[in-house]
Parts: C-alpha cells; structure tokens; sequence
C-alpha cells in the first residue's frame, strides 16, 4: 500500500543527512557478500566499488561509520497483466527491468547495526534466512514485500523486538503466522497481505498495542475476527479482505476510534 511505502521513503530520507566521509569498515566485508547473492541487471551498484562503502547507492550510515540501512527497493517495480490464461504476466522486458535477483543468503553476519532493511518489489526467491534477526539486532523496519520469497516465517523473527515496520506482503510465504512475533510489542505496521497463510486470526495481535496498520488480506485465515480487535485503539488502517472468515463483524470494531480505513470484503 502506497501509505507504507510513503513511510518507509520518509524514514531512509531522514538518514540521507548524515554526511561520512569513509566508512563501515567492519561492514565492508558483509555487505559484498550480500551482494554476491544478487544480479543487478540494470547496474545500480555500479557505485558499489572502492573502500567507503557509506558512498555506494542504497547505503547509509552512522555517525560512528556504521552502516545502519540498506535500501536496495526496486525503483521502477514490474507491470503486471492477465493473460488469456488468466494468469499474472510481467510486461516489463527482463534486459530493462530495474529489479534486484537472486535470493537472500542464509547467513547475514557482520551487519548487526542495521536499522532499517528495504528490499522490496524485487525479484527474490528462496526463504527467508533465520539469520536476519539475530539475537543482538536492532532492526527497526524489515520490507521484504512484493518479492518470490517462499516456506514459513522464521521463528527468529521474535529477535526482532524493536522493529516498528514489518511488510512482508505479497511473497508465497505459507504456514501459520507465528506467535513469536509477539515480542514485537513496538510494532506500528503490520503487512502480510498476499501470502499462502492458513488457519485462524493470530490471537498474538492481541499483544501488538501499537499497530496503526494491520494488513492481513487475500489468503486463508479462517473462523471468526476475534472481539479484541477492539482493543487495539491506535489503529489506522484495518484490512482483512478476501479471507474465509465467518460469522457477524464484532461490535468491539466500534472501539477503534482513530480508525481511517476498513476492508472486510470477500469473506
């Protein structure tokens, strides 16, 4: 949804006022492994070169010279079509296409004071490693959304204490969604749209307190919405779209006072 992506742009534009001269020396390292993974058709990182990583496109970094984000969003996200099969069909040729390929690596060490990790409306596939939330992370936003990313959501996540931001929308991510993800208590925005998910409303919401944007449409949660909804006061945006829900919408939905935008439909 363009609100979290306006969000997103609005948090990596903040840090572009750091000014480094030479940096992430300790980074250096991680983040050309990182990168090693990837195709880069389009030569975005021709900038990726030379010893002050701070300087190469889509980096970041601290006063202290530590790289805090990596933005490698795909600027000019694939068009998309139906064919006559009525299948998804990209309208974009692949020698044009902006989008980063290839899949994330398992380890990702050597990173530990990112911030903020965007990489979304790529070319993805694979799962997601256990190790982007490491013990010690400090990760405040992980977008991962409109990718190829499949299997479950890794356990690690519920490392992840202090994020505010977590999309990972529009992937093939399948299974439940897991209760660790509880820990998150600082959590704002919650986008998991668009995914192969299954069973009943993650009663674990019930903890986020501080969602102002809770998106879990289009794929197949099932029974009823649970009357604590009404309990999350701070929310915005609430979308819950083509599920398989069932029964009446709960009166507690007349709670949410700062409430912008409702999507039941399809249920």
């Amino acid at each position: 949804m363009k609100l979290q992506d306006d969000f997103a742009s609005f948090i990596f534009l903040l840090l572009s006022i750091v000014c480094v001269t030479d940096g992430c020396h300790e980074e250096r390292a991680a983040l050309l492994n990182f990168k090693s993974f990837l195709a880069d058709h389009s030569n975005h990182w021709s900038s990726w070169q030379g010893q002050n990583c701070c300087s190469r496109l889509g980096i970041r970094c601290s006063d202290l010279l530590h790289v805090i984000a990596v933005n490698l969003r795909n600027p000019n996200p694939d068009s998309f079509i139906l064919n006559i099969n009525s299948q998804l069909v990209s309208t974009s040729d692949s020698k044009t296409s902006t989008a980063v390929q290839g899949h994330i690596p398992a380890q990702i060490q050597g990173l530990g004071n990112i911030r903020f990790f965007l990489l979304s409306d790529n070319k993805l596939f694979g799962k997601i490693p256990l190790s982007f939330c490491g013990p010690d992370n400090v990760l405040l936003l992980l977008d991962l959304s409109n990718n190829m990313l499949v299997g479950r959501i890794p356990i690690s996540v519920g490392n992840c204490t202090y994020l505010l931001v977590l999309n990972l929308g529009g992937n093939k991510l399948s299974g439940n969604i897991p209760n660790v993800l509880k820990a998150a208590k600082y959590l704002t925005h919650l986008e998991l749209s668009d995914n192969h998910f299954d069973g009943p409303f993650p009663s674990f919401i019930q903890k986020l307190e501080k969602l102002e944007v809770l998106m879990l449409a289009n794929y197949r949660l099932e029974g009823k919405i649970p009357r604590f909804i009404g309990d999350l006061k701070n929310l915005h945006i609430l979308v819950l779209r083509s599920n398989s829900f069932n029964d009446s919408i709960p009166a507690e939905i007349n709670k949410l006072e700062k409430l912008q935008f409702l999507d039941f439909s399809n249920n």
